[in-house]
């Protein structure tokens, strides 16, 4: 069973959104899989990177929709990106003693991150992107 899984609960009804959101989902259960199989801290960095990278892709993309189609919390939203990104780059600065406690803790902070993130935060823009044409 997956640590994070997919519904349709999660669904922002934008399709390119939600296969981003998808990828970030299995980017989480792929690294719950390491952490569970004893190899968290040897992936913790790889899987930070990968996050960061997909995560920037991914905001820069919800951004330049709230840009081009003014969105009225654009600000409010690209701050929770902007922690979003800062706190995961906290984790790469830890000592190799700390990485399996990192690896733990990144996990849980990332499913509730995600999940707290696009049902409170996302789920906002849903309609409005949806009113102007993007489904």
């Amino acid at each position: 069973m997956p640590f994070l899984e997919w519904n349709d609960s999660y669904s922002v009804k934008v399709e390119e959104l939600d296969k981003q959101h998808q990828k970030l989902v299995d980017t989480i259960n792929m690294f719950h899989e390491a952490l569970a199989s004893g190899k968290g801290a040897k992936v913790l960095d790889e899987v930070l990177d990968k996050l960061i990278e997909y995560s920037r892709h991914h905001f820069a993309c919800e951004e330049n929709y709230m840009t081009y189609y003014p969105y009225a919390r654009y600000e409010t939203h690209k701050e929770h990106h902007q922690h979003f990104i800062d706190k995961i780059a906290s984790f790469t600065y830890q000592t190799p003693d700390k990485k399996i406690t990192q690896a733990i803790k990144l996990q849980n902070f990332l499913r509730t991150w995600l999940c707290s993130h696009v049902l409170h935060e996302d789920k906002l823009y849903s309609d409005f992107f949806n009113e102007h044409g993007l489904k």
